[in-house]
Formats: structure tokens, sequence, C-alpha cells
């Protein structure tokens, strides 16, 4: 799973430096606005030139209201997207469980075969039943975990 988000990550740095880099610049732009008494995103007071009426200055808490309340979307997004790669995590983890314990069972039921069909605990060194058996022990014993690599 380390290496889905590692290959996510790859596929999308420019999105996430991109966003992270326009934030920045969101609060940045606020702060200056503020300091610098620009009109245009009305941190200063402003009478209207056709109209005489009066807009209040926006204090530092509008605008840091204003980006909370757009922060709470990308909070949703990132729970969101915590969320589905644990998910996947859980999923992964359960589906190579499942192929384990399903190839050692396919194992269990081939090697009763192998010994009660075709009478493996009585054939020679050399005989083809032998081969066939120690090389689906060997594939099966590279696939499954340590627990259950380990006899008894």
């Amino acid at each position: 799973m380390v290496a889905r988000l590692r290959s996510w990550w790859q596929g999308r740095p420019l999105l996430v430096v991109g966003a992270m880099v326009l934030l920045v610049g969101l609060v940045a732009l606020t702060f200056a606005g503020y300091w610098l008494q620009w009109d245009w995103p009305g941190f200063t007071e402003h009478t209207g030139p056709n109209v005489p009426q009066s807009q209040p200055a926006k204090t530092r808490w509008d605008w840091l209201q204003l980006l909370g309340v757009l922060a709470i979307p990308v909070a949703v997004a990132l729970g969101t997207a915590w969320f589905t790669t644990k998910q996947g995590q859980v999923s992964d983890a359960e589906n190579k469980d499942n192929q384990r314990e399903a190839a050692l069972q396919a194992y269990s039921d081939k090697m009763s075969e192998l010994l009660l069909a075709h009478h493996l605990r009585n054939s020679g060194e050399d005989e083809e039943v032998r081969k066939i058996a120690r090389v689906r022990a060997l594939t099966v014993l590279r696939r499954l975990d340590a627990a259950r690599s380990r006899p008894g």
C-alpha cells in the first residue's frame, strides 16, 4: 500500500504543490491587502462612486472566517483520501491473506490426492509422483507467509 501511496504522490506532485502555493498565496494576499490598506479587497472603508452608501472595512477576522469556510471542503477531501487509502490497505491485506489461504488449501488437497490416489508415501526417490510433490511443496512455500510456512 505504501507503494500505491508513493505512486499517487509521484503522479500528482504538481497538483499538491500547486494547491499549497495557492493556499499560501491567498493567505499572503489577504494579509498584504490588510496591511497595505488596499481598496479593492474591501480592507478599507469604501463609499461607492454612484451610490452614497458606505461599505465598512473588512477585518482580519472576516477574511480568516472566509479561509476557515474554504478549509472545510479541503479537510473533508483530505479525510476522504486518508480513509480511502486505509480501506485500500485493509482490502489488500485481506486479499493477500485470502490468496495465501487458498494456495495452502489447494496444496493440502493436491498432496492428499497424491498420498491417497498415487501412493506418494510408498514411492521411490526417483519416481515422478515424488518429484511432483516436491515441486508443489517448494512452489507453495514461496507463496506463503512465515506463519503458514512453518509445519505443525
